[in-house]
């Protein structure tokens, strides 16, 4: 089973919102430094996004970005570096 660890949002107000989460989702909230080493994949499921710096991040540490595929500029960075991203559509 994969175990997904969000690093996301204030921790209390997150784990009420969503209290009943599946078992292999952690609520992780905001830290200084995101251990990306520790990790395989990185997903973005933004809406809107300038520039993905965190998406940058996780792939210099190698991660598989799974990004939605909304007009950002990492989509540029990919296609002219040739690099690798899965790509998903979200729906409104």
């Amino acid at each position: 089973m994969l175990k997904y660890l969000l690093y996301v949002g204030d921790l209390n107000q997150i784990k009420e919102k969503y209290e009943n989460l599946p078992t292999n989702i952690d609520i992780v909230g905001y830290v200084d430094e995101v251990p990306y080493w520790k990790h395989d994949g990185y997903i973005s499921t933004s809406q809107k996004e300038l520039f993905a710096n965190a998406c940058v991040e996780a792939m210099s540490f190698g991660l598989i970005p799974l990004l939605s595929n909304v007009e950002i500029a990492i989509n540029i960075m990919l296609q002219k570096n040739q690099m690798f991203a899965c790509l998903i559509h979200l729906k409104n």
